[in-house]
């Protein structure tokens, strides 16, 4: 069993929740100023979400190093 990294599934978090408030801005808008800006930042979730995505497939490679690359992939 791999250990979980904690700080990469709290960035996954943050990329979903990014995912919904850019979402819910087609439904509903914000009156405060400052909950407006957080929630368009959320447009930034999914490229979050793939740069995290990315940064474990690099991890389990380097992990499975005896496997090659050619094999990995």
């Amino acid at each position: 069993m791999t250990k979980a990294l904690k700080y990469i599934d709290a960035v996954r978090g943050y990329a979903i929740l990014g995912v919904i408030m850019i979402h819910t801005l087609t439904v509903a808008q914000p009156t405060n100023i400052y909950l407006q800006i957080l929630a368009y930042k959320g447009k930034y979730g999914v490229q979050l979400f793939f740069i995290a995505s990315a940064f474990t497939l690099f991890l389990s490679q380097k992990r499975r190093s005896e496997v090659g690359i050619k094999n990995f992939f």
